[in-house]
């Protein structure tokens, strides 16, 4: 689906990852996983998603078995227009947020609530993914 829309937009689809947050939410979605189960489900979604929409562009297809998630054969008949694939977006405040961050996605998005939180945050979220070798750019300038 996300080929398509990036097809039928011409190029501009970006797209946020949402790993959840409220436990009561997340039960009313059927989502019953912990907190660092969530996370291990995200980054098996995006090791499937950026591997198959990545391999379109050559007409390949993609194989993968994990502890949450599995395909074989995986392959999209039309790729995104944007290369590798459309842009990802995330936020978090985890430890594991930042990790997923630094390792899946490209841009990580952050908010402020009250301006004493900014400089305790800011740093956590700039040198964690910055020390992994981060794909992660910061939308809000945290880093």
């Amino acid at each position: 689906m996300a080929a398509t829309l990036d097809r039928l937009s011409g190029g501009r689809l970006l797209v946020n990852l949402v790993t959840g947050g409220d436990s009561e939410e997340l039960a009313g979605d059927g989502l019953f996983l912990a907190h660092s189960k969530r996370y291990e489900l995200s980054r098996e979604f995006m090791t499937i998603y950026r591997e198959t929409l990545q391999r379109s562009h050559d007409g390949e297809s993609f194989d993968f078995e994990g502890e949450h998630l599995r395909v074989q054969g995986a392959k999209l008949l039309y790729p995104p227009i944007q290369r590798p694939y459309p842009p990802m977006f995330f936020g978090g405040s985890s430890e594991a947020a930042h990790e997923l961050c630094a390792e899946q996605l490209d841009t990580y998005l952050t908010w402020v609530n009250r301006r004493p939180r900014w400089p305790r945050k800011s740093p956590t979220s700039g040198a964690v993914p910055q020390s992994m070798g981060a794909r992660c750019s910061s939308a809000s300038g945290c880093t």
